[in-house]
């Protein structure tokens, strides 16, 4: 079609054969690596532009003298984009990432 592509634009993700981007692995590590190589914006499956990890919350109470603790996991976590330093934008399919690739 005599587009020009954007050479600052990557994804990542499964093509399946209806167009659809599919889930990917490690996103997190390959939009860091994206970003080392100039890449200002990268297309992630639907779903997959946040890091979340749980962390373990202590609470304590005294009750006559003897002490009760439970421990309950909080989730904490960043979009992916703030966490590598770049554009990160969710793509359901060929359709809408052609829509950051041609110029």
């Amino acid at each position: 079609k005599n587009k020009t592509l954007n050479n600052e634009v990557s994804i990542t993700g499964v093509i399946n054969e209806d167009g659809s981007i599919g889930p990917a692995g490690t996103i997190l590590e390959k939009a860091r690596t994206a970003k080392e190589h100039g890449i200002k914006t990268f297309l992630v499956p639907v779903n997959q532009s946040f890091e979340s990890k749980v962390r373990p919350e202590k609470e304590c109470k005294l009750v006559d003298s003897i002490e009760y603790c439970s421990i309950r996991y909080v989730e904490q976590g960043k979009t992916i984009g703030e966490i590598a330093g770049l554009q990160v934008v969710e793509v359901a399919n060929l359709e809408e990432a052609l829509k950051y690739f041609v110029k």
